[in-house]
């Protein structure tokens, strides 16, 4: 390699980093994407500048969120009608500052490695002008809208359009890292490069004191919640109270959570402090069944504290995750293994393969250069 090749090639590896991702990532209120950027920064050596899309402080910024905002509703609308938009990309097109959160990006990543997490930031990337080094795929959103698109939004196939622009993004980044390992066979399936990395932490030594209570944590509103939580409720804890004489109580969290709160369920509601729901439960119980896309950051969080997860393989296998699980793919499952749980039966059978170090985010970097 010639001497000019060896000296850009360290320019390259010293590069500032230009971290652009959906929201600030110690608002952990918002989503589990918060996590996953906290943990993806925390690998970064030296620390990366962060570039939020949305100022979620800022009233005249990119929104997070459309509730509440009749007049960007109505764009938003307008721009799926008649420019035949998606609605994930229709949703921050229509905010009056989104070019100029471009042009702020733009400024931001002169001479810095351009990295996006999540596709909000892709987007505003690629509409800037800008060609990402490295790009994480949170989820396969056209996935999430195939299952859980309203009827209006499959009339205007949003499905298929949303399939189509998340493709075209996706070649837009230099190299794709997925957090979900069937992820990254569906986009490698399409012909992008797309590789999935862990993020599952270390495991805890130690055993807790059992406290008599399982726990979901999750915003209702959003569709996967949504679905596991009814199971959780119609399925999974009456098996468990047939077969218990002193069945668990079950402890929800999340914002809307607290509007199912009964005689054996605490509803929490919206929590700004995750150790309150983490130290009242024994295990955390995740029912997403069937096709998911992205992973489980509950099932993380929990398993960070050592506190196991009773959850499906797929979801198991798509984080990487190694130990502290009980692995159950139907509701049936899931009831038995907590009964057995409860019954010191299944103390001795959780999950336990070789530990595998999470991503590193210098080392994506170098590979992408």
């Amino acid at each position: 390699m010639a001497e000019s090749e060896l000296v850009v090639g360290r320019l390259r590896a010293n590069a500032p980093t230009l971290y652009a991702t959906t929201y600030p990532p110690h608002m952990m209120q918002f989503g589990g994407a918060a996590w996953v950027d906290q943990k993806v920064i925390g690998s970064a050596r030296p620390p990366v500048e962060v570039f939020p899309v949305c100022e979620v402080d800022n009233p005249v910024g990119v929104p997070l969120e459309l509730r509440g905002r009749r007049g960007l509703q109505t764009s938003t609308l307008l721009r799926m009608v008649l420019r035949g938009e998606p609605y994930i990309v229709a949703k921050f097109r229509g905010s009056h500052a989104w070019r100029s959160r471009g042009e702020a990006l733009r400024r931001a990543a002169a001479g810095k490695v351009l990295v996006t997490s999540q596709w909000p930031a892709l987007l505003l990337a690629t509409d800037a002008g800008l060609k990402p080094r490295l790009h994480l795929a949170h989820n396969v959103d056209f996935q999430l809208s195939v299952n859980h698109d309203p009827m209006l939004f499959r009339v205007m196939r949003n499905p298929q359009r949303t399939r189509g622009f998340e493709l075209k993004l996706l070649r837009a980044a230099a190299s794709v890292v997925a957090l979900s390992a069937t992820d990254a066979d569906w986009i490698a399936a399409e012909g992008i490069g797309a590789v999935s990395r862990s993020l599952a932490p270390q495991p805890v030594a130690g055993v807790q004191e059992v406290r008599g209570a399982i726990g979901f944590l999750g915003k209702v509103s959003w569709p996967p919640n949504r679905i596991a939580l009814e199971v959780l409720l119609r399925e999974v804890m009456p098996d468990i109270a047939s077969n218990l004489a002193d069945p668990p109580e079950l402890v929800l969290a999340g914002r809307g959570s607290e509007a199912f709160r009964s005689a054996r369920v605490s509803g929490l509601g919206a929590i700004d402090n995750l150790d309150r729901f983490y130290e009242r439960v024994d295990l955390v119980v995740i029912p997403r069944l069937g096709q998911a896309t992205g992973i489980s950051v509950k099932m993380l969080e929990a398993v960070e504290r050592g506190i196991p997860v009773v959850a499906p393989r797929q979801l198991i296998a798509d984080a990487g995750l190694s130990h502290t699980y009980i692995a159950a793919d139907s509701p049936a499952e899931m009831a038995r293994a907590i009964v057995d749980y409860y019954s010191g039966k299944e103390h001795e059978k959780l999950g336990s393969t070789p530990f595998i170090p999470p991503m590193n985010l210098r080392e994506l970097i170098d590979q992408a250069s």
